[in-house]
């Protein structure tokens, strides 16, 4: 017989229930919220026992929980500054590279894994799809747990900064200030980046401009020009990202008081934000290609994502209502023009990498 509970938020075992810290042998699943975030707000659990709480398989698990399909956002900038330091025949050290690779992996999960735990635990992702983690909606793990993960995998990405600081330290003014931003963000009095009004910045700096400086010190101790103008680019298109998913739940996001630009701009200045976010991309990507490519190389690239954006554009300023049937169709479009954005500069750097493999340096 399935068991139920509601409890209501001024419960001194509100944040219990709602962590999986109240009990060792059962798992308490989040089934209704009502009033969130707002008082009296009461959350109605289905209670499973742990060994009939049905699991699923490891790969399932970790997909969901690591969410692999957000890596791109720090696997790019690592692929790139390897890729072109090859290129340009810069040197760098084999063991701070490795070090600063698996140092950053462990932080941006444990950034991933501490906004989700927010996010639950705020009931964000009951009410927005994109901000849900499977794991915890479904009680595959305790949120409680997910936290403890998170700190520990910070901790573990600070212990391997350690010889990296030792050998370039200067990279350790970098990591200071992704801490504090990272502190401010998820860690200060249980305040999420998401109830700051600026707070959609958060994901753009952190993986734009301070990624992108942070490894080159890393693995170099130099920090070039090219790769904080390639790390601003690379965060204006996140944010673009970003942007996005809060405009496909536009009204999920205005009920949950999320405090974002896209819910503070509403529907239709929420739509020329889109586009002023994209162009913003296009502009900085085009005088990032033409400062170090030949113009032959950025042509087809800034041809491609022209003739695309117009397809797009016309689909979204024809939107007339945040729940018109055309808006999964042209928000896809606009997620398409993401992925294309990101997939061609792979691309380009890839071929880049192999001129450079067979012939030299194609960079001015």
């Amino acid at each position: 017989m399935k068991s139920f509970i509601t409890i209501e938020k001024t419960s001194p075992d509100f944040k219990k229930y709602l962590d999986g810290s109240f009990s060792k042998t059962q798992r308490a699943v989040v089934v209704e919220s009502l009033n969130l975030s707002s008082n009296p707000e009461a959350i109605t659990f289905e209670i499973l026992e742990e060994e009939t709480n049905q699991k699923p398989v490891l790969r399932e698990f970790l997909s969901s929980f690591l969410k692999v399909y957000k890596f791109i956002y720090f696997l790019f900038p690592i692929f790139y500054i390897c890729l072109t330091y090859f290129i340009n025949d810069l040197s760098f050290d084999l063991t701070t590279t490795f070090l600063a690779i698996l140092a950053t992996t462990f932080l941006f999960i444990a950034v991933n894994l501490m906004s989700d735990y927010w996010d639950y635990m705020k009931g964000l992702d009951k009410i927005i799809k994109f901000h849900q983690s499977k794991p915890l909606v479904k009680g595959w793990i305790q949120a409680v747990r997910v936290k403890q993960i998170s700190v520990t995998l910070m901790i573990a990405s600070l212990i391997l900064g350690v010889p990296i600081v030792i050998a370039f330290p200067k990279v350790l003014g970098i990591i200071i200030f992704a801490m504090v931003m990272i502190y401010f963000g998820l860690l200060r009095n249980n305040i999420s980046y998401q109830e700051y009004s600026l707070g959609d910045l958060f994901w753009g700096i952190l993986v734009g401009p301070v990624l992108s400086i942070g490894f080159e010190m890393a693995i170099s101790g130099q920090a070039h020009g090219h790769y904080l103008f390639f790390g601003t680019v690379w965060g204006i298109l996140i944010f673009f990202k970003i942007q996005l998913s809060h405009f496909e739940y536009l009204l999920a996001g205005s009920l949950a008081g999320v405090k974002n630009l896209i819910n503070y701009f509403g529907f239709e200045n929420g739509k020329k934000f889109i586009l002023f976010s994209w162009f913003l991309f296009l502009a900085s990507f085009l005088m990032f290609q033409l400062s170090f490519l030949h113009w032959l190389i950025c042509l087809p690239t800034l041809g491609v994502l022209g003739y695309m954006t117009l397809k797009s554009y016309k689909g979204l300023m024809d939107l007339k209502s945040p729940l018109g049937s055309d808006l999964p169709k042209v928000m896809l479009s606009f997620h398409q023009l993401y992925i294309l954005a990101v997939s061609l500069w792979v691309t380009q750097t890839m071929f880049l990498f192999l001129i450079k493999a067979v012939q030299g340096n194609i960079y001015k």
